[in-house]
């Protein structure tokens, strides 16, 4: 992904980038979580997810790292990952529709007009998006040294 697949100032990220058809592989406009679009805001153009400085190349190899760096089993892939996801948002009170136009599924068929004027729309998938910021700063959290939301909440 590069940045100027990033739209900052609506938080969207096109994942079918400009010029390239849409194929069958859904590559769908989505909402940007506000910590990633922070992380990416002052990011130079160009890729945006880089391995030691270098635009990375399978997803596989660094999913095969973290998963040694966490001590997770190879059971734990890419597609667990968006699984994961899928159930948080839903546990968070997301609607299956938004859950899965987040994820990129497709709704069958041609785009209805709704579906393709839909991003114009300020609250275009703000429901995912809240719930994915959630997953994001209860994630980071204990990285930055704070306790994390769910934590905080637990003791409530």
């Amino acid at each position: 992904m590069t940045k100027e697949q990033i739209d900052l100032a609506n938080g969207l990220v096109y994942l079918n980038r400009k010029g390239r058809r849409q194929t069958g592989k859904n590559r769908p406009t989505v909402k940007l979580p506000p910590t990633m679009a922070s992380r990416f805001r002052d990011r130079p153009d160009g890729v945006l997810v880089l391995w030691r400085g270098q635009a990375t190349e399978k997803n596989e190899r660094l999913m095969r790292i973290a998963r040694k760096r966490a001590g997770l089993g190879e059971d734990v892939n890419l597609y667990s990952i968006r699984h994961f996801c899928a159930r948080w948002m839903r546990q968070n009170g997301v609607d299956p529709w938004s859950v899965a136009a987040q994820l990129g599924h497709s709704a069958g068929g041609r785009l209805t007009l709704t579906e393709r004027y839909a991003t114009a729309d300020p609250l275009y998938l703000q429901g995912p998006c809240n719930a994915l910021e959630t997953l994001l700063q209860a994630v980071l959290a204990p990285i930055a040294g704070e306790k994390a939301p769910l934590a905080l909440a637990a003791q409530g």
